[in-house]
């Protein structure tokens, strides 16, 4: 008789979205749950970092200008908070300073709004990678984050 195999299964990575439009949640919150991703949205910095303490994200994707909190600022937080959390900055006010900053800050990309996410453009997920390749570089960077703790201590 065959051993019944377990199937349990895989985690969808987490997306956090933070933008004060929203309709620019809702439309990214669509298109990357299609691309297998769970999400969560926030309105405010304040409220994503409310989020991150209760849910860490594998990726967040952040607006560079809201009216509680600056991108950039946001960015520091996420990484502080949460070390393996990739972060995609979108503004309506691309500028070279700001895109230069980001990136030395860690950002993955710096989209300019209106982000092209309709079916012509590039998917979410790929912008992100697939959700699995997602949540393997997110299983590898905490557990690299906890053996440096280990060794730390």
């Amino acid at each position: 008789m065959p051993t019944p195999v377990s199937h349990t299964p895989i985690p969808r990575p987490l997306l956090l979205v933070v933008d004060d439009e929203v309709p620019v949640l809702k439309v990214v919150e669509r298109l990357a749950v299609k691309a297998g991703f769970d999400v969560v949205t926030c309105a405010s910095g304040a409220e994503a970092m409310r989020t991150l303490t209760r849910k860490p994200a594998d990726l967040a994707m952040v607006d560079l200008r809201m009216p509680d909190v600056n991108g950039l600022d946001l960015l520091r937080q996420i990484k502080v908070a949460v070390p393996g959390c990739e972060v995609i900055l979108m503004t309506a006010f691309a500028a070279v300073d700001s895109a230069v900053e980001a990136i030395k800050l860690g950002a993955r990309e710096y989209l300019s709004k209106p982000v092209r996410l309709r079916s012509s453009s590039p998917a979410p997920h790929r912008r992100f990678g697939s959700s699995s390749s997602v949540a393997r570089r997110s299983s590898r960077s905490k557990a690299e984050v906890a053996r440096s703790s280990n060794s730390a201590g």
